[in-house]
């Protein structure tokens, strides 16, 4: 991977900063790489201004680790920070982190290791401690695959776990995901598992929403009745069976009642 380079997207809005520095340091403490990396700080147009000084990284190599930060003129929602990031990099390989999240330290190693071994394009990893169902019944100890059925079962993996190629992102004109203010994550999902190379390694390497004891109390995620008709609208626009829409839009629905129940929100 020498001589390579990554821009890893850090979509920014009012975070606090102790999760936001952790996202931060968790890129630059990665080991067992070789390869430029730059951390494309999206800020959304966010009242708190980003000040980097105050957050007190560590010491890096500032030749090998850039971090640059883009303020826009307008708050558009993550999904829509993320493809913008995506439209102003220029690096051979992306990969996106939430600021309330953080990757392990063996984290890129793995994924880069795997890239060169199956030639895939995409790459996420198991995240808190958890795999999608069907990694149970994948032979393959390492890894396993992700189609856009799966995928509108269940958004997996997180955003925050995936590495690709730039070129595949550009190539499935993933600029209309922007759309959606609710939701617009599992737009970009579903079109990356479109694709027959979708793979996700069988580890645990991304720590997400670290830092909530309930992830809907706050953030986007709080407006679950919104978010949920995000979801169906993202499954309405890419799948055209009308059966399968409403059978998964009543899934939907019951992920989004068992929600309600186990918060206590009625």
């Amino acid at each position: 991977m020498k001589n390579e380079s990554l821009t890893v997207i850090i979509p920014y809005y009012n975070n606090p900063n102790n999760q936001f520095k952790k996202a931060i340091e968790s890129v630059i403490k990665q080991k067992k790489i070789d390869i430029k990396i730059l951390i494309l700080i999206i800020d959304d147009n966010s009242k708190k201004k980003i000040d980097l000084d105050n957050l007190k990284l560590p010491k890096y190599n500032k030749e090998k680790i850039k971090i640059k930060i883009f303020k826009k003129k307008k708050n558009q929602g993550d999904s829509s920070s993320r493809v913008f990031g995506v439209k102003i990099s220029k690096s051979k390989y992306i990969a996106f982190l939430d600021a309330d999240d953080y990757w392990y330290n063996l984290k890129l190693y793995y994924q880069f290791r795997f890239l060169k071994k199956y030639k895939k394009k995409i790459i996420g990893t198991d995240w808190n401690n958890k795999s999608h169902f069907i990694s149970f019944f994948n032979l393959n100890s390492n890894y396993y695959k992700i189609n856009k059925i799966l995928m509108s079962l269940k958004w997996w993996p997180h955003i925050s776990t995936i590495l690709m190629e730039r070129n595949t992102f550009i190539s499935l004109k993933l600029y209309k995901s922007k759309k959606y203010r609710f939701g617009g994550d599992g737009d970009i999902l579903i079109k990356l598992a479109s694709l027959n190379s979708f793979i996700v390694v069988k580890k645990n390497l991304v720590k997400c929403h670290s830092f909530k004891i309930n992830p809907f109390i706050s953030g986007m995620s709080a407006k679950m009745n919104k978010m949920k008709n995000g979801e169906i609208q993202i499954i309405k626009d890419n799948f055209k069976n009308k059966i399968f829409i409403f059978l998964i839009s009543l899934w939907i629905n019951f992920k989004y009642l068992i929600r309600l129940i186990k918060f206590r929100l009625i």
